[in-house]
């Protein structure tokens, strides 16, 4: 089924969920969230909430301007949630400013209507025992202009079982998603059992991925945009992360990166673009730091670094596209061990980038199986 095809019919069966959960709001207390008085609670479960209006709440680091308890809904109700310093800084001195949106417990939904969270240190954090979902929401300019301390993070997930769906990361200081401390698969997302409708969408793509036997993952973002951030998707030691059909484009450093030692994650058809650090560090379109990965059918382009960077062992890169970038298209790097990298590089097309479009630290691309790539500047180990 074509991605896109199959991206209609999630959206429709998304629509279908709205429809049911507005109609079965009645049977919930319905609060608006309509003056300051609401600024650092605690929104409690079973209830939805509505926020009538933006909303600026003083935040101090480790503090919250809403927390979500469990089997709790916040709608944004395309309004904005803004933090704000509770103390008035030099110009010369950084703030320390909390999260804005904190989901804890267990099962909550927010819900954005394109509404947003800005100028917080972390826009909205996905914690707690998991199984979150969040919808189209905006989180933007978090973390600029203050202190490091304060993260600079739109989307933190530091839980399992969560999904964030057709959501965007703007201008966020230090990365628009971050996943991270997921070291199990442990609170699997159960995608038969999933309540917004999209296994037939999910078996779907892993058949166009020629995968097989994937039923759960530890996250789900799907879907999502990242522009314009210091990363844009960055997974920090995360297993079982599933990330598909995202765009990450014209973010100041790398545009997805599974950095130390993030294993068992699953790429799939997202857009990583025209990623460029104005620091000249370099930024790649797919960044791959730990094993056991799946990274396939996606399309890296225009970055200035290497196209897809692979660091690790036992990862499988297949049907991907790089092109244009100032690097190489597709580049294996060398381990303590060349021997013991085994890395499954097939089927992926490379081309008009500075460097190699295919290349193997090795001459001899020691311990990596390259078959069927099509480049037209790569090693003769390379094929």
């Amino acid at each position: 089924m074509n991605v896109f095809k199959a991206k209609g019919l999630l959206l429709s069966a998304l629509a279908l969920c709205f429809t049911t959960a507005i109609a079965n709001a009645d049977d919930r207390r319905v609060i608006h969230i309509d003056s300051t008085e609401f600024c650092n609670q605690s929104l409690d479960g079973g209830s939805l909430y509505i926020l009538s209006q933006d909303l600026a709440c003083p935040v101090s680091h480790g503090e919250a301007a809403l927390t979500l308890r469990s089997d709790a809904e916040l709608r944004l109700n395309g309004k904005t949630l803004t933090c704000l310093d509770p103390v008035a800084m030099p110009p010369d001195q950084p703030s320390y400013l909390g999260t804005g949106v904190l989901v804890v417990g267990e099962g909550n939904t927010v819900i954005g209507d394109s509404g947003s969270v800005r100028g917080c240190g972390v826009g909205m954090e996905l914690a707690g025992e998991g199984q979150h979902t969040v919808r189209n929401v905006v989180m933007t300019e978090n973390g600029n202009g203050v202190s490091e301390n304060s993260r600079g993070i739109g989307f933190l997930v530091s839980s399992s079982g969560n999904q964030i769906i057709d959501s965007v990361a703007r201008d966020n200081a230090v990365a628009g998603f971050r996943v991270e401390g997921i070291t199990e698969m442990s609170g699997q997302y159960d995608v038969e059992a999933d309540p917004e409708g999209i296994a037939e969408h999910v078996r779907a793509i892993n058949a166009e991925a020629h995968l097989e036997g994937l039923a759960s993952y530890s996250n789900l973002l799907y879907s999502n945009e990242a522009h314009e951030n210091g990363v844009g998707f960055y997974l920090e030691q995360t297993a079982g992360a599933y990330l598909f059909n995202n765009v990450s484009q014209e973010n100041k450093g790398t545009g997805f990166w599974l950095a130390n030692n993030s294993v068992n994650n699953t790429i799939l058809f997202n857009r990583s673009k025209y990623n460029d650090d104005p620091e000249g560090s370099g930024a790649y379109g797919i960044l791959i730091q730990g094993n056991g990965n799946t990274v396939a059918n996606n399309i890296a382009s225009n970055n200035d670094f290497h196209g897809i960077m692979i660091d690790g062992t036992n990862n499988d890169v297949s049907d991907n596209t790089t092109s244009s970038n100032t690097g190489n298209g597709i580049f294996s790097i060398g381990s303590n061990d060349p021997y013991d990298r085994d890395n499954r590089i097939h089927d992926n097309v490379a081309s008009l980038n500075s460097s190699w479009d295919l290349r193997d630290f090795y001459d001899n691309c020691a311990g990596n199986d390259w078959q069927r790539n099509a480049g037209d500047a790569f090693q003769g180990c390379v094929n």
